[in-house]
């Protein structure tokens, strides 16, 4: 193989390369990289590279700034990470955002079910206590509860003080239920009110 010696033609540097079987070679003073095509030579500049020639002494050194140089590929990697999070932001969105759809459509179907099943709904605890509890007697009894028992506290001393309030609801031993509870229409209510 024969070593030919080549001139750099964007910094004049002196280029010492062996050529069969290669079609392009790095100018070791400025970096340019330089095509070779059946003696003909192309050449691409590279931005990044700053180049200073001693003209005076026909002294080639090479000024390359790495700091830019990863400046540059840093850069352009944390565009192509932007990029894929906001890609990973916009499916996580679509994801739950069908998660959420799905559970709403899935407390309707709880619901179906139950009332195909017999069950009846005594609503939230929450929303019946401190209520009259003639009107509490009346939701239960819509809502299709049949085993439904009224406990007077005679708490509040003179009969003139009373306020017949509910105080306490135990739907089959529970007093924490909610909308989304279902009993069947025999369980126990018990009412207590003041």
């Amino acid at each position: 193989m024969k070593a030919n010696k080549i001139t750099c033609p964007y910094c004049g540097g002196s280029i010492l390369s062996e050529i069969k079987g290669r079609d392009s070679v790095y100018c070791t003073y400025c970096g340019q990289k330089v095509f070779l095509d059946d003696e003909k030579i192309e050449v691409t500049i590279n931005k990044n590279i700053r180049i200073e020639k001693n003209i005076n002494k026909n002294i080639h050194t090479r000024h390359t700034d790495d700091a830019d140089v990863i400046r540059a590929k840093t850069a352009d990697r944390e565009s192509k990470h932007s990029w894929v999070g906001w890609a990973v932001l916009i499916i996580l969105f679509f994801i739950i955002e069908g998660f959420c759809f799905y559970m709403a459509g899935e407390g309707d179907r709880i619901a179906e079910k139950a009332k195909a099943d017999g069950l009846v709904s005594a609503g939230s605890y929450e929303e019946l206590i401190d209520e009259d509890y003639k009107t509490v007697v009346a939701h239960f009894e819509s809502a299709g509860f049949t085993n439904i028992e009224v406990i007077d506290l005679d708490d509040s001393g003179l009969a003139f003080w009373r306020n017949e309030k509910v105080k306490i609801i135990s739907v089959g031993g529970d007093t924490s239920f909610g909308t989304d509870d279902w009993f069947s229409p025999d369980t126990k209510v018990v009412i207590s009110y003041h």
